[in-house]
């Protein structure tokens, strides 16, 4: 979605009213071995004012249990302005030395949390890594992953064999759920199609869209293929 709305600002020259900004950023979720991290880039509650936004939970592994869920930080809203437009979301979180879990907003701001605990640690001597513009701003080369419920979704970079992998992970284990080899169709050149992006519609169903505008469809939830469509 991120990577379609760009694309249109760019074909048009200006930002449309119904695209004030780009959709959150995905953050894949981290693991150490044990717990697992996961950023869940959601617009605030614009009914409070100001409102909670970074929302991060850490889960344990093994079982899925929820150790720890807060919110890192509060948003001023503008009534006056288009609140979608004014939310702060997420664009980095790693893990550093020493069990801390480091994260940064759109707004520069660092934060780093002992990670298993969630208690909040002075943002003092821990490495700040470079940005990645992979991640949180559009890429070709890479297809955003998609996080929907327990469910995160993310597609293989490369095309083997006429075919291009889909998984999807339970999110607080990081358990595959399921891996779907979806058939990549033949681009101008006698080479294979890479996916150009993926989103899910209101009855969870995967839709896949391929570089030379062909789709697919996959079943959320259990990974069947349910339609494959050229563009021709």
């Amino acid at each position: 979605m991120r990577k379609i709305i760009f694309l249109i600002i760019c074909l048009l020259g200006t930002v449309p009213s119904w695209a004030k900004r780009l959709p959150p950023p995905v953050l894949p979720p981290v693991d150490d071995g044990a717990y697992r991290f996961v950023a869940f880039n959601e617009p605030g509650d614009h009914r409070q004012n100001p409102c909670w936004e970074g929302h991060v939970a850490a889960y344990l592994k093994a079982t899925g249990e929820k150790i720890w869920d807060k919110y890192f930080y509060r948003v001023w809203i503008d009534p006056a302005k288009d609140p979608g437009s004014q939310d702060v979301y997420l664009k980095k979180m790693y893990l550093d030395l020493g069990n801390r879990l480091v994260l940064q907003n759109e707004q520069g701001i660092w934060f780093v949390v002992e990670r298993h605990t969630g208690e909040f640690l002075k943002p003092a001597r821990f490495m700040k890594q470079p940005d990645d513009p992979s991640v949180y701003y559009t890429d070709g080369t890479r297809v955003e992953p998609i996080l929907k419920g327990d469910y995160y979704i993310e597609a293989d970079s490369d095309v083997t064999y006429g075919h291009q992998k889909v998984r999807a992970y339970d999110l607080p284990t990081g358990k595959l759920l399921w891996e779907k080899k979806v058939p990549s169709p033949q681009d101008g050149n006698g080479g294979r199609s890479h996916i150009s992006f993926m989103i899910l519609d209101d009855q969870d169903q995967l839709e896949i869209t391929f570089d030379d505008g062909s789709e697919g469809r996959i079943d959320m939830k259990t990974g069947k293929l349910l339609k494959m469509a050229s563009n021709g």
